[in-house]
């Protein structure tokens, strides 16, 4: 889940904190990419793209996409036919702002973050890498990172035993119950990670595997200030073909609440489109080699030989 949290805050930091002129901005933002992208021998191509016509950040108004490809993975290997096929990487966000009846503002987000491959080849490549595990005795002195543990490893058994995506189920049921049980709404008031597990759906359809949950609080994270409503539904599917993480949220702010938001991100923007700025480089640049860093130690597996036998192992035991 880190990386769809990374990605996610990748495209919000970097474009929705833009509206002074997003052709220099984009132009900034993807000669940063490049760069970063060729660090990485296993990344082939990828860009950042920002909708001129739409992005109006005083109408509270961003459209961006950004993709990205790998080249052929042994971790991504097609289980039919035994090729290494490339991944795909793709996130896009559209955010606006109208108006209420009691006039206020609606400001609403919308994030799309798409992973293209072998899903359970690379589950299975994550989990290798992660190595074995063992569940720990924990009560309610538990230290949280006991806790955690317990819950990766369940998560980590799954993958590896998995047959299809369908059969994920299990696993992420339990996990999801080792985390009700000790972050769980009763726990802790305002908790959103027990909120998140509180309100998790787990269902399977024909041949994928739907996870979905919702957060409502009254702290609004863009201003900090308290709102009437702040809501988010996040729905997460596996598939054999890849996986999809949608989040959509939206937010009542007062007036006063969106002009204070527009200058801070005006005031970014220009930090943004300045290369050698600390926030171009903490927001986007960081983050981007964070990510494509964690793909890399996941999913890029140097002893092609040693991955072919052990895939070919896990096959027989199917």
């Amino acid at each position: 889940m880190r990386i769809f949290s990374i990605l996610t805050g990748l495209v919000y930091a970097s474009v929705c904190f833009a509206q002074i002129n997003t052709e220099a901005l984009e132009e900034t933002l993807n000669s940063t990419f490049i760069e970063v992208i060729s660090y990485f021998d296993f990344i082939e191509d990828g860009g950042l793209e920002i909708d001129h016509v739409y992005t109006n950040l005083d109408l509270g108004r961003v459209k961006v996409s950004l993709n990205s490809s790998t080249t052929a993975l042994d971790s991504n290997t097609n289980r039919e036919n035994g090729t290494a096929e490339q991944l795909t990487i793709g996130a896009s966000l559209l955010t606006d702002l109208t108006n209420t009846d009691d006039g206020r503002k609606l400001f609403s987000a919308n994030a799309d973050i798409t992973i293209g491959g072998n899903t359970l080849s690379v589950l299975k490549s994550i989990a290798k890498v992660y190595g074995e595990c063992e569940i720990k005795a924990t009560d309610s002195d538990s230290s949280s990172e006991d806790v955690n543990g317990n819950i990766l490893c369940v998560i980590m058994d799954g993958f590896r035993a998995a047959e299809t995506v369908v059969g994920l189920e299990k696993s992420i049921q339990t996990a999801a119950n080792l985390a009700r049980d000790a972050y769980g709404k009763d726990k802790d008031e305002g908790n959103i990670v027990g909120e998140i597990f509180s309100t998790l759906k787990i269902e399977s359809q024909e041949n994928a595997l739907i996870l979905s949950f919702q957060i409502n609080t009254g702290k609004n994270s863009i201003t900090g200030d308290i709102t009437d409503n702040l809501t988010a539904s996040v729905v997460m599917t596996i598939e054999e073909t890849g996986i999809t993480l949608s989040a959509s949220g939206s937010a009542l702010l007062e007036i006063r609440q969106v002009e204070d938001f527009t200058n801070k991100v005006k005031q970014i923007a220009s930090e943004l489109a300045d290369r050698q700025s600390e926030t171009h480089v903490t927001y986007y640049e960081d983050n981007l080699y964070l990510v494509f860093g964690l793909i890399e130690g996941f999913l890029v597996i140097e002893d092609e030989e040693d991955f072919d036998e052990d895939f070919e192992n896990e096959e027989s035991a199917f």
